[in-house]
Formats: structure tokens, C-alpha cells, sequence
């Protein structure tokens, strides 16, 4: 077999997938589609955490930044789309309800969203669509933690042999077990934002970066064995209930279930490396999808299940093009 470079993939045609799993997800809830079942077993928010663990890995391990280089490098990937949604939002919501610009939480609740604290919703927005304007952003936080950590850490990191990278490994999916069962026993607002670190989310991250460190073995083995990786992944999706015993949220999906997820849609990547897209739009897709879907949910717009869904995402699409274009031309990148 040749040997297969780390840029010849379809990640881009993957996080597309994922960006339209979420779309179906939220979809599913906030306007009763059911029929799309196979999006139920992608394990969207996982596969975004490790192919960002395997991409962020490479890049540290290729190129030497500096700590100001490397988190505006993190800025541009993250701020320049995330400030344009907030706008976005913030304008549809006032145009409905102006009585909000004189509401001291409003301005909270925006530079919350603008910042680093997505995941707060103040009461006086929760009467809106689906309770949280834009929920997708919850995520946010949770990457800007990793791509801090990961600077500092991956030079120790790089040196684990697989032994220890796999203890760590275990250890991280044993440290979401546990905070699974921590609700009892934490208060409410203390197990939330538990919630909101990595710490329930690292073991994704940390299969990216194993991936990529021993990336040659690993793609050549699973490239070759696909069909048998794709079956694994059929039948544990069918067969959760037997596989899926480690105890999880509904944040997370069981652990097994998002390895299995990780491995399937890298060997894929790699499987079908000849499907790559070259313009990548889906962070915006992500972004952006509730604001459109908040809008149709509060004022009832539903002309059909379907067709509302459709048009949420062709207008969440569209956006998004306009937001990297607009985004690209402000921040010069």
C-alpha cells in the first residue's frame, strides 16, 4: 500500500455530515422530523471534538508557534464566524422584541455569547424558541479549553509512549463515566458547568492526537480493514444496548459509541480520501443553524415538517456562505 499523507482526506465532506446531523438533531426536537434515523447514531459533536484533537496535534507537531501566532491562528478559526452569528442573532431577536435593548441581561447575555460563556441563557431569553437562542454554541468553550491546554501540554504529550497513551485514554473515558454519576451528589449549577469544561470531553480530543501520533500504522490498518470497521460500527449502532454499558449523558453519547463513531469516520476520511471538498463552510452551518430554526420554532412557522426543514437549511447554508466571505474580508485571512 502507499504510504497516505495526513492533507489526503475527506474531513471536509465529514464535517459537513456532522454540520447536517446537527441541523436533523435539533430539527428532530424543535419541529417533530423523524424520519431520517440513520443521523441518530452519527455521533456529531464527538467527531468534531476528535478531528479537531487530530488536526490540532498535527498542526503543533509541524509547525513551531509562538504562543501569540498560534492563538490568533485559534482566533480566526473560531471569533471572526462566531461574532458574525451573534450579530445575526441579536438582530433577529430584536427586530421581534425591542423592549430587550433596555434589559441590563441582554447586554450579558451578548457579551457571554461573544466571548467565552456560550453556554449561559439568562431567564429573559428563555421564553424564545426553543428555550436557548443559539444552544450549538455551547461547544465553544470547550474548545477554546482544549486549544489552550493542547499548546502547553503536547510537547509532554508527544513523548507517552502507547502504553501510556492508551492509560490516558482510559482514563479520560473513565473520568466521563464518573462525572456521569456525579448529578446526585454535585449542586445543579456546579455539575452544569462541570459540564461546560472539557474534563467530560477529553478523551475525544485525546483520540485525535493518538491518531496522529501513531497516524502511519494506524490508517494503513484501518484503510485496509474498512468494510470490517464499517461493519463494527453497523452493528454497534444496532446493538448499543449490549455495547453501551459505561454510564454517559445525553451530552456525550456512551463512550463506546463515540470511539466506534471516531474510528468509522476516520477510516473513511482516509478510505475515500478522493472525495475531499476544498471549501470548507460547515463551522458556519454549525453556528448559525439555530438562529434560523428559533426563528421558524417561536412564531410557528410550519408549513409542512419537511419543507420547513428544507428551507432552515437552505437559508442556514446560504448564511453561512455569506458569513465566511464576510468574516474572510474584515479579519484579512
Amino acid at each position: 500500500m502507499d504510504k497516505i499523507e495526513i492533507r489526503s482526506n475527506c474531513f471536509t465532506l465529514i464535517r459537513y455530515i456532522m454540520a447536517l446531523t446537527v441541523i436533523v438533531w435539533h430539527s428532530h426536537r424543535d419541529i417533530g422530523i423523524s424520519d431520517f434515523v440513520v443521523f441518530r447514531y452519527f455521533a456529531c459533536v464527538p467527531v468534531f471534538f476528535f478531528i479537531s484533537g487530530f488536526l490540532t496535534s498535527a498542526s503543533l507537531d509541524k509547525n513551531r508557534y509562538s504562543i501569540k501566532d498560534y492563538l490568533y491562528k485559534r482566533f480566526l478559526r473560531i471569533y471572526p464566524e462566531l461574532w458574525i452569528s451573534v450579530f445575526l442573532c441579536a438582530t433577529v431577536i430584536i427586530i421581534q422584541f425591542p423592549y430587550l435593548l433596555m434589559k441590563f441581561q441582554y447586554y450579558l447575555w451578548l457579551f457571554g455569547q461573544s466571548t467565552i460563556f456560550q453556554f449561559w441563557t439568562p431567564d429573559l431569553l428563555r421564553f424564545y424558541g426553543n428555550g436557548t437562542p443559539n444552544g450549538s454554541l455551547w461547544t465553544i468553550p470547550v474548545n477554546i479549553q482544549f486549544y489552550v491546554l493542547i499548546y502547553y501540554l503536547y510537547p509532554r504529550i508527544k513523548k507517552l509512549n502507547l502504553q501510556q497513551d492508551l492509560t490516558m485514554l482510559a482514563l479520560g473515558v473513565l473520568l466521563n463515566g464518573v462525572l456521569s454519576l456525579c448529578e446526585v451528589y454535585l449542586p445543579e449549577i456546579v455539575y452544569k458547568l462541570v459540564w461546560e469544561t472539557i474534563l467530560p470531553y477529553a478523551y475525544m480530543f485525546y483520540l485525535g492526537i493518538i491518531f496522529y501520533k501513531y497516524f502511519d500504522q494506524i490508517v494503513s490498518f484501518l484503510t485496509k480493514h474498512f468494510y470490517v470497521v464499517a461493519a463494527i460500527f453497523v452493528l454497534e449502532c444496532f446493538n448499543g444496548s449490549f455495547f453501551n454499558f459505561i454510564p454517559h449523558t445525553s451530552n456525550t453519547a456512551a463512550p463506546i459509541h463515540v470511539l466506534v463513531n471516531c474510528v468509522f469516520w476516520f477510516s473513511f476520511a482516509y478510505k475515500f480520501r478522493q472525495l475531499n471538498i476544498k471549501k470548507d463552510y460547515s463551522y458556519g452551518i454549525y453556528v448559525l443553524n439555530m438562529i434560523f430554526l428559533n426563528l421558524f420554532v417561536h412564531n410557528g412557522i410550519l408549513i409542512n415538517h419537511y419543507a420547513t426543514f428544507v428551507l432552515i437549511l437552505i437559508m442556514t447554508v446560504l448564511a453561512a456562505v455569506l458569513s465566511d466571505r464576510i468574516a474572510r474580508k474584515l479579519f484579512h485571512y
